[in-house]
């Protein structure tokens, strides 16, 4: 880790709550308008939730597929299972996430403006959002795990 403190995101649903998917910094508040944008984000969010089975496609390309999220192929119904991805001095790790929203296609993606291994990238994700991780372990029963994605480092 180059820095002490990096920022972190987290887009998904927020514990105690039901709505939708949206960028939190650690404490639940929301970015704001002028926040540093992730390789990720687009439309004025520093982050857009991820799907992981897409290994690296970029949000363009995600975007460029017009049909409903459910649709698209292929999905996976693993849960608690992170992709870690690192680009452009930015570390992703995301999951299909169905603790606090129960369609097919949620997840939870969290993006640390820094390079992380995977290990050291969920250990920062547990310190920075630990209700998070707790929700979705309760809801698979176990710990969650992390995967590289191809172009990832691990």
């Amino acid at each position: 880790m180059s820095t002490d403190n990096p920022l972190i995101y987290f887009c998904g649903v927020w514990p105690g709550s039901r709505a939708g998917h949206y960028d939190r910094l650690p404490g639940g508040h929301r970015p704001p308008r002028n926040a540093a944008y992730s390789p990720w984000g687009s439309y004025g969010y520093p982050l857009l939730d991820w799907h992981p089975d897409r290994n690296g496609t970029s949000v363009a390309a995600q975007q460029a597929d017009k049909r409903p999220r459910w649709q698209r192929s292929p999905y996976t119904d693993t849960e608690g299972v992170f992709k870690h991805l690192v680009v452009d001095g930015w570390t992703m790790l995301a999951a299909w996430d169905r603790s606090g929203d129960d369609r097919m296609a949620s997840t939870a993606t969290f993006a640390i403006h820094d390079e992380m291994f995977a290990a050291e990238a969920l250990a920062y994700v547990r310190t920075k959002f630990p209700t998070v991780l707790e929700r979705i372990e309760n809801h698979v029963g176990h710990p969650v795990t992390v995967e590289a994605f191809a172009a990832g480092m691990y």
